[in-house]
């Protein structure tokens, strides 16, 4: 047994063996999901590994590469999707391979970090731990009432569609302006944005443009204003169009975070997504940089020991004026702490970390760091 790239000619056995694997009726199909990532003319098989039986395709996993910007640095990311495996062929380790030797490409091709969205267990055995925290706030019609009466300052709603050039330019131009977000082909932007099951809609004032979001029933993601003041406004649009709404936010939104609690019902956060970090020193630079520019850091120093995907790493992590740097301290550097992967990914990542104590004063203040995909950019 053995993975194999697939070729264009696989494309309709690639779809129906997803439609089947994955539950979606014939007249649904997975395409309908993700047409950013299957549309034929996007080439999907090249993007696919697969195992095959009987010369039949019997499991799947696709390596979607994605570049990503946080905190003014660049970092290249695999994004994995579409890990399936024939009902009958469960059980004879074909989603172990197919696993393995998706981290074994995503490494080859120079990732530094890959990311999915899954059972828990089932991917850390591959290196994939919990990251990137959401905060989601139920904001209700009694909410907008009393804190922003009946008016909604003039926003509209209009869904989004594919010959919309203009709010689509204006959507991608926004979007840039984040302080981490992931590049979008401008061709694919649609796709891209009707991703999982979401409709774009923009938010205009009279016939101008004032932002946008993705919403599935009252779920709202990524609202994008040019004018952070249009928050509430926004908010009430929102609400009046579709009733109650779930808003979900980035922790590193920073300042939007604090207004929408101002005026929310309840909030809770989320911890979803499922990293795996090939080399932490430019991970660790990008999401403390995305930080710094969000908050201020004290000021300190900190010597880390971490054991990698990608070799064992000896780094200096500090922040000086504000600026935080992360460089390779040397192997012949006495650490402050040896940490193991997924001690390390606790520590870095996540809002429980029983090592983080074991830090000095300052350097407990970093963690955990924001890192995070956009729901629109999975795979």
């Amino acid at each position: 047994m053995r993975t194999e790239r697939l070729g264009p000619g696989d494309y309709p056995e690639l779809m129906e063996f997803l439609d089947r694997a994955f539950g979606f009726a014939p007249e649904q199909g997975f395409f309908s999901f993700l047409p950013k990532l299957y549309r034929p003319e996007y080439d999907p098989c090249r993007c696919q590994l697969a195992v095959r039986e009987e010369g039949r395709i019997r499991g799947a996993a696709g390596l979607y590469p994605v570049t990503l910007r946080a905190g003014g640095q660049t970092l290249r990311c695999c994004c994995v999707g579409n890990v399936a495996v024939e009902q009958a062929c469960r059980g004879q380790g074909v989603m172990s391979l197919l696993m393995t030797d998706a981290v074994r490409a995503a490494a080859d091709a120079g990732c530094e970090l890959a990311v999915l969205g899954g059972q828990r267990q089932r991917y850390a055995r591959f290196g994939f731990e919990p990251a990137g925290t959401d905060y989601v706030f139920s904001v209700t019609r009694a909410n907008i009432r009393h804190c922003f009466g009946g008016e909604a300052s003039g926003l509209t709603l209009r869904q989004i569609c594919p010959g919309d050039a203009g709010l689509l330019a204006a959507a991608g131009e926004l979007y840039r302006r984040q302080p981490l977000y992931a590049e979008r082909a401008p061709d694919r932007l649609y796709d891209i944005l009707v991703s999982w099951g979401y409709r774009p809609m923009a938010l205009l004032r009279g016939e101008d443009f004032a932002g946008y979001c993705l919403c599935k029933d009252c779920e709202v993601r990524e609202l994008l204003l040019g004018d952070p003041g249009d928050l509430g406004p926004a908010c009430a649009a929102l609400v009046g169009a579709l009733g109650d709404i779930r808003l979900c936010l980035p922790c590193y939104a920073g300042p939007w975070l604090a207004a929408v609690y101002r005026f929310a019902e309840t909030y809770r956060t989320e911890h979803w997504e499922r990293f795996l970090v090939f080399r932490f020193r430019p991970v660790l630079s990008a999401c403390l940089g995305l930080k710094a520019a969000g908050e201020a850091l004290p000021e300190g120093g900190l010597t880390l020991r971490v054991q990698a995907p990608g070799g064992d790493e000896t780094l200096r992590l500090s922040v000086r004026g504000g600026v935080p740097e992360v460089s390779d301290a040397g192997q012949g550097a006495s650490p402050e702490l040896t940490l193991s992967y997924p001690e390390a990914m606790e520590l870095f990542f996540s809002a429980f970390s029983g090592r983080r104590r074991e830090l000095p004063e300052a350097a407990r203040a970093w963690f955990p760091l924001p890192l995070s995909l956009p729901m629109a950019d999975h795979a």
